[in-house]
């Protein structure tokens, strides 16, 4: 049922929650190499679209699971799944990487200490949360 109704809040929301051409706040163009490391964000980068989708590098793990995600199976196989090692994001050499507060705080100050921007996701309580997270990774890509 929340899976539903998450789905109708990203559908019915968009046009409040993406401020289309508002800068990301570094005063550049937004991120253009993006990996997501949660769900969420997986599932909120799909319904941003096609220009959102064309910069995703890689996304979680749990991308592929009907247990985890409620976009099981609709990222394309060429983009990875991909655990949150921090080697591995390294390699890929992202501009941003989209994690959780829960993620290993290792791998928080590794890919700080090489100056990668971090999207932190904290809160899953409900809408008003995933439409915050839904403004911010919008902002993020300059979307």
């Amino acid at each position: 049922m929340l899976a539903i109704a998450l789905a109708w809040a990203t559908t019915s929301f968009f046009p409040v929650a993406c401020r289309r051409g508002e800068p990301d706040g570094t005063g550049t163009q937004g991120a253009q190499r993006v990996i997501s490391q949660t769900t969420v964000s997986d599932e909120i980068l799909w319904n941003l679209g096609p220009e959102a989708r064309g910069r995703v590098l890689a996304v979680s793990s749990l991308a592929d699971d009907p247990n985890y995600s409620d976009i099981a199976n609709r990222w394309e196989r060429e983009v990875p799944r991909m655990r949150g090692t921090s080697e591995s994001l390294l390699a890929s050499n992202p501009d941003l990487v989209v994690i959780a507060t829960f993620t290993a705080p290792e791998t928080q100050a590794v890919l700080r200490a090489q100056n990668i921007r971090l999207r932190v996701l904290d809160g899953f309580r409900g809408f008003a949360d995933y439409r915050s997270h839904t403004r911010n990774i919008a902002a993020d890509l300059g979307i």
